[in-house]
């Protein structure tokens, strides 16, 4: 372990033990116990919730502060009775045999709204149930690192709430943006010309090379195959660059800053779950770069794998405290494997 990791343990630990001690010695007084406000959603007609992943469900929704946040009239986000639908949403999170009895769910407004901690104003929200997680908080965590710093454009919020369900308790689950181009989100331009347009899309980066597997933006159907294909030869040609190892090349087709401040969550966090990431193509001519984030998913981060830690996992990775990770971790891109090879970028 390098000297580097072991002041960074230490740190840990300290800031771990002093958040352990008592109020009286640290001088806190006067701790008050925060509660989380209550999201109400009633469901109106057919469809049961939690059952059927992708089936829209007519909901009416009453949001309240708790009594930290004071009355209706005080809190600016309370309101009662909106009407909007709700569905279920994630994937081994939904359907994992774990997680039956909570499931994370997306909402859509049918009017575009403001929450709490978020800068959008929009219909989609995404309700996280954290069930794999139950400390509930590696996403809040990660999420807040992400945040503090500067290298991405858009990191989605993250503030707790108590859900009930048809008046059935669900437990708390974690209100936060959905990864998309709504206003106070991330900021794209759609363009007819392929060249010139913005795009944000999903990436499976356990193929060599990665194949895009969800084009978000702009809209696939209207764009036809050529935005598909024009994403698709971009993100070969990082490719290639980044197994070259040729910084000016790298540094000529991706946001430099936006790679750092990814990878940095992503190591800290030590995130099993990388094989899927949001990617977005920025900018026009000499300034046109692919960037990556915003960062998401760490339910399995922070030693929460289910992969066993005294054993290789492809080829170089371990799940315990020691050493990087990231930065060694092979799902058959290895990108990062390949930026830290580079001088200039580390």
């Amino acid at each position: 372990m390098s000297k580097t990791h072991k002041i960074f343990r230490k740190l840990f630990v300290l800031t771990l033990v002093i958040s352990l001690l008592p109020s009286s010695v640290l001088g806190y007084d006067n701790i008050v116990q925060r509660d989380f406000p209550t999201l109400q959603i009633t469901t109106v007609g057919e469809g049961v919730p939690f059952e059927v992943r992708n089936l829209w469900i007519d909901s009416t929704f009453t949001f309240l502060p708790s009594e930290y946040e004071g009355n209706n009239e005080e809190w600016v986000y309370a309101f009662e009775d909106i009407t909007g639908r709700i569905r279920g949403r994630g994937n081994s999170t939904w359907h994992g045999d774990a997680a039956p009895e909570k499931r994370p769910l997306l909402v859509r407004f049918d009017e575009r709204r403001n929450m709490p901690a978020s800068e959008a104003t929009a219909r989609h929200w995404i309700l996280l149930a954290n069930h794999f997680d139950r400390s509930l908080l590696r996403n809040h965590a990660a999420l807040t690192l992400a945040s503090s710093l500067d290298g991405m454009s858009f990191t989605p919020s993250s503030y707790f709430v108590h859900l009930y369900v048809n008046g059935d308790y669900m437990g708390v689950y974690q209100l936060t943006d959905e990864r998309n181009t709504d206003r106070g989100r991330i900021s794209l331009t759609a363009h007819e010309n392929p060249s010139e347009s913005e795009y944000l899309f999903n990436v499976n980066f356990w193929q060599n090379p990665p194949v895009i597997h969800n084009l978000r933006f702009p809209d696939y159907e209207e764009g036809g195959v050529e935005y598909y294909q024009y994403v698709h030869n971009f993100l070969n040609n990082v490719h290639d660059a980044i197994n070259s190892r040729d910084f000016e090349s790298i540094n000529s087709l991706i946001d430099i800053s936006s790679f750092v401040d990814f990878y940095l969550v992503e190591e800290i966090l030590r995130n099993a779950d990388q094989n899927a990431r949001f990617l977005s193509i920025r900018g026009t001519g000499e300034d046109r770069r692919l960037h990556l984030g915003p960062n998401w998913d760490f339910k399995h981060a922070a030693g929460n794998s289910y992969f066993n830690l005294s054993e290789n996992y492809s080829g170089t990775l371990r799940y315990g405290p020691e050493g990087l990770f990231t930065a060694t971790y092979r799902v058959r891109i290895g990108w990062f494997e390949n930026l830290w090879q580079c001088r200039n970028f580390v």
